[in-house]
């Protein structure tokens, strides 16, 4: 089902309680929020959410240019960024540094899963598959032929993303971790 206006409080619960790491979780909650309305707004930008039992117990967001979508939401908001986030944070964690690089936007990007997010509870039994199918066949009607998904190295995640097919494209460091960037070829 598409991520809307009205899921975003739930998939943020379950972003935090089930990913306490990343950009997202750095930000904090708030700052989240406004990040997940960017995405419901952006005409380049779309996610996901999986239901059961009239619960939210998955999130993933996509974007055909992830570099802009970052770029757009820190400039709109960096005064909030500079309030709701302490100061000890951004110095310690380099997240100013990363704003910085990410507000001088490239021209091109790559499509991305921006992420992808199960519910502890309810790993195990197709939900992410179906909501990286569905990210799938979007990225298929909007015409792209490939796109990446990155995160830390470590990641259970990573044996999910090869069995669906994704390959190792590149690793960079990032907050003093290492980041695996796998991609993912879409036959036509």
């Amino acid at each position: 089902m598409a991520l809307g206006e009205k899921d975003v409080n739930d998939a943020i619960r379950i972003h935090f309680k089930n990913l306490r790491e990343g950009l997202i979780f750095e930000l904090g909650e708030e700052l989240a929020r406004l990040f997940y309305r960017e995405i419901t707004y952006d005409p380049d930008s779309w996610g996901y959410v999986a239901v059961k039992d009239n619960s939210i117990v998955g999130t993933a967001a996509c974007s055909l240019n992830p570099k802009k979508l970052n770029a757009k939401f820190y400039r709109r908001n960096i005064f909030s960024i500079l309030r709701y986030v302490p100061f000890e944070i951004i110095k310690h964690s380099k997240l100013l540094k990363h704003i910085l690089e990410t507000l001088r936007l490239r021209k091109e990007e790559t499509p991305a899963l921006v992420f992808l997010i199960v519910d502890e509870k309810y790993k195990q039994i197709g939900i992410g598959s179906v909501l990286v199918d569905a990210v799938m066949d979007e990225f298929k009607c909007r015409g792209v032929k490939r796109f990446l998904v990155e995160f830390n190295e470590g990641n259970a995640a990573e044996n999910f993303y090869k069995k669906k097919g994704f390959t190792l494209f590149s690793d960079y460091k990032i907050f003093d971790r290492n980041r695996r960037v796998y991609e993912y070829r879409i036959s036509q």
